[in-house]
């Protein structure tokens, strides 16, 4: 008894896993912003006109674009002040860490102007700071403004 064997074609497909591209370091402003939550820092791009490239709920979630879709990002430590319970002086910073799909993205964010302690409706706080993207591959560090509050 004999086999014949046939030699079949082998087709390879090599599916992109990484969430960003190298080519896709370019910070760009949200997709989807506004994302429904209780309150969170909200960071535009230096540019006219402003673009919000990142979001923090103050919890686990945060959402960044470097170029492409939005990419969501998870909460991997925070030191310094807290801004989410209004704390710290003009001037002092907190800097936060989070991880995505073959990202690390750090946020510095620097104490801009302070609530008065007897104004009740003030909800929110101004931040100036800088947020480094650090892939495999590349690393990028961009200035950025915006608001803290709840």
């Amino acid at each position: 008894m004999s086999f014949r064997r046939e030699l079949l074609p082998l087709i390879v497909v090599f599916v992109a896993t990484n969430a960003v591209a190298s080519e896709q370091l370019t910070p760009r402003g949200l997709r989807s912003p506004n994302r429904p939550n209780a309150g969170g820092c909200y960071l535009q791009l230096l540019k006219t006109p402003p673009e919000q490239v990142f979001e923090w709920d103050f919890h686990d979630k945060a959402w960044i674009n470097l170029g492409g879709p939005d990419l969501r990002l998870h909460l991997l430590s925070s030191r310094g002040i807290n801004l989410e319970e209004g704390g710290g002086s003009i001037g002092e910073k907190q800097v936060v860490t989070f991880s995505g799909a073959d990202v690390r993205v750090f946020v510095t964010m620097m104490l801009r102007s302070k609530c008065a302690a007897n104004d009740e409706s003030c909800e929110a706080v101004v931040v100036d700071g800088k947020i480094r993207v650090k892939t495999p591959k590349h690393s990028i560090v961009f200035p950025v403004r915006g608001i803290c509050g709840t």
